[in-house]
């Protein structure tokens, strides 16, 4: 496989096991465990893979998480625990990375389980996704399949529903009349407000917690809709 690894973590015995298991499988196996160091990996090598250790120098292993996803978001992350007992989970953790590993096991353990992440990673063949997606917080948008995500999760939506999420997602945080929406979603000018509001509706139910008090698709009294995005993501440059 076309693999090139990044290893985000300063334990030299867990880089020496995660690059025997890999070796032969990738490309490059490059590590690194201070922020400089990682982001010129990402920076001088096609990165497809990277695993992020939960303790690192100078950058916390989640804010690294967060910028990835912000930049990759189909990227496979691997995150290293300490142990089974580790439970820092403060947003949605589970949701972003793709395995875990817990690297203070036994060598036997730790092997089996890198072992099953290889055989995963080969069935995802990461090498070959280069699929062309526009990311907006929690939703993922991809231009390839049509599909639309939010937290890596594809939501089952109708045509006219994932049209209007699509505008939406091209045009965060931007206030757009009731007419923009129609016209540019429909390509029409013959469409009631009320027709609108039904699919406005049907949206929210799909993609909010709840639908009564929308996060994202917020309506603007008198003018239209805003699909508000927050920062969800921190910039580690």
């Amino acid at each position: 496989m076309n693999w090139n690894m990044l290893i985000a973590s300063n334990d030299r015995n867990y880089i020496s096991t995660v690059s025997g298991i890999f070796h032969g499988t990738c490309s490059s196996i490059t590590s690194s465990s201070n922020r400089s160091g990682i982001l010129n990996a990402f920076d001088k090598f096609q990165i497809n893979v990277v695993f992020i250790d939960s303790n690192l120098e100078d950058i916390e292993s989640l804010d690294l998480i967060s910028h990835i996803r912000n930049k990759e978001p189909q990227m496979p992350i691997i995150y290293s625990t300490r142990s089974s007992l580790d439970h820092v989970q403060p947003f949605n953790l589970e949701i972003e990375i793709d395995m875990t590993i817990e690297k203070n096991a036994d060598k036997v353990e730790l092997e089996r389980q890198l072992l099953i992440c290889k055989s995963r990673l080969i069935r995802l063949d990461v090498s070959s996704s280069h699929l062309k997606f526009k990311s907006c917080g929690g939703f993922i948008l991809n231009y390839d399949s049509g599909e639309i995500c939010k937290y890596r999760k594809v939501l089952s939506l109708a045509l006219n529903e994932k049209k209007l999420l699509k505008f939406f997602i091209e045009n965060p945080n931007k206030i757009v009349t009731r007419e923009e929406l129609i016209r540019n979603v429909w390509q029409t000018e013959f469409m009631s407000n009320s027709t609108l509001s039904v699919y406005i509706n049907r949206l929210r139910y799909k993609v909010e917690y709840d639908a009564q008090f929308p996060k994202y698709i917020k309506t603007v009294r008198g003018i239209g809709y805003i699909f508000e995005i927050r920062k969800d993501y921190f910039d580690i440059k």
